[in-house]
């Protein structure tokens, strides 16, 4: 299985990326404000550039774990954390014929609109 994970940096996702890849699969992974190695930089709020992160990746899953946490300054930047924020309650989504398949329905396209 190939996946993405969107926020790869965290905790999070950085144990998704472990995990993932103590189970054999292909991960590739971003990162917003904290580089690490092996991972890709991508603001979530450039939803042009997540759409390309995803083509490019080709996965069979996106996991997106990414967001701000610190609640002060999510509350002193509400424009920025809403941008940040995913839209919609899910853990993951899957490509599927021309879409993605959700918890709570199916769009088609790539499209990060409000989120990933």
């Amino acid at each position: 299985m190939r996946a993405l994970v969107i926020g790869a940096s965290g905790q999070v996702g950085a144990a998704l990326m472990d995990a993932l890849s103590t189970r054999g699969h292909e991960a590739r992974g971003t990162y917003a404000n904290h580089p690490a190695p092996g991972l890709e930089a991508l603001d979530l709020s450039d939803h042009a550039a997540v759409a390309r992160a995803v083509a490019a990746a080709r996965p069979d899953w996106v996991f997106c774990p990414a967001g701000l946490s610190h609640v002060d300054y999510c509350e002193d930047h509400a424009d920025e954390t809403m941008a940040a924020v995913p839209s919609g309650s899910w853990g993951g989504r899957r490509p599927s014929m021309g879409g993605y398949v959700t918890g709570t329905g199916a769009t088609s396209g790539v499209t990060a609109a409000g989120g990933c």
